[in-house]
C-alpha cells in the first residue's frame, strides 16, 4: 500500500512544519526505533540538521532539512 519510501515521508513531514521527535511520528506513523533509524540516515546524508535548543524545561532537539533537503 505505501507507494514512497518511509525516509520521503519522514522527510516531507520535517518539510511540512514537524520539528519535533513526536510530532514527525505522529504524522509519520512509523514506529519510534524505525523513526531513529530513519532520522540517523538522512542526517548522514546532509538532508536534515539537528539542533540542541534550551527550553524551558530543559533541552529541546529541532530538527529541519537543509538546502539539499529541500
Amino acid at each position: 500500500m505505501e507507494s514512497e519510501p518511509k525516509d520521503l515521508i519522514v522527510l516531507g513531514a520535517i518539510k511540512s512544519g514537524a520539528k519535533t521527535f513526536d510530532k514527525i511520528r505522529k504524522v509519520a506513523k512509523i514506529d519510534p526505533e524505525e523513526l531513529n533509524n530513519i532520522l540517523e540516515k538522512l542526517e548522514k546524508r546532509g538532508l536534515i540538521s539537528v539542533a540542541e535548543k534550551k527550553g524551558w524545561l530543559g533541552k529541546k532537539i529541532e530538527i529541519s532539512t537543509t538546502d539539499k533537503g529541500n
